[in-house]
């Protein structure tokens, strides 16, 4: 009868663990395919500036900075989901380094959805390409560049997402609620789509300096 009632428990802990899992995909996933076009603009966007080069990294960590200005001022606490840090005292840290200053907005876009499961998806899953931008900028040789790794370093620590995903399979969400977090998620992207095109047309005409 003991070893029934472990094996019991067993059975009915595994069948919460996945059914645990089936919410966390069945998000994840909901999430990712609705925000798709979003995600891969923003992509396509950041891939333009070479990591390696004063001016590609300095574009880089601009639109970084603005973005996260921003969406500073909409993150907010949610139930028991976990704020992701905004590193933007490294992303300075990195600006100085490179010559270049801290950047503002020429048109700063508004965010009218702004429900903190969507920004914190967007800000918390984008440490899943961090470690690919980090081994970007680990082939330059500008000394330069190579002072300007704090941002990028932060970029490798998943912990972030793993938290989000342990936070959703906690969490209590409603479709409607799920609608508005889809919409938050899209317009976080829009904002980093926003800083790319400002600071695309800021570099234009103003490169950054690096230091001697």
């Amino acid at each position: 009868p003991f070893e029934r009632f472990c094996s019991g428990l067993s059975a009915a802990r595994t069948h919460r663990e996945i059914s645990l899992m089936k919410i966390v995909d069945t998000v994840r996933q909901d999430l990712r395919l609705r925000t798709a076009d979003h995600h891969a603009r923003v992509d396509e966007l950041i891939s333009r500036h070479d990591l390696t080069r004063p001016e590609g990294l300095a574009a880089f960590l601009a639109i970084n900075h603005l973005a996260y200005t921003t969406i500073e001022r909409h993150l907010r606490p949610h139930g028991g989901f976990a704020l992701p840090h905004l590193p933007l005292e490294e992303i300075e840290a990195d600006l100085a380094s490179l010559g270049a200053g801290i950047p503002t907005w020429q048109a700063e876009p508004s965010m009218e959805a702004a429900h903190p499961v969507g920004i914190i998806y967007v800000i918390a899953g984008s440490r899943l390409g961090g470690t690919v931008l980090h081994k970007r900028w680990q082939q330059a040789d500008d000394s330069n560049v190579r002072l300007a790794g704090r941002f990028l370093s932060q970029m490798t620590d998943r912990s972030c997402w793993t938290d989000f995903l342990v936070q959703v399979s906690n969490a209590q969400i409603s479709q409607s609620e799920f609608i508005d977090i889809v919409e938050s998620a899209k317009g976080c992207f829009s904002i980093f789509e926003a800083a790319c095109q400002d600071v695309t047309r800021k570099f234009a005409y103003d490169p950054p300096q690096p230091r001697n």
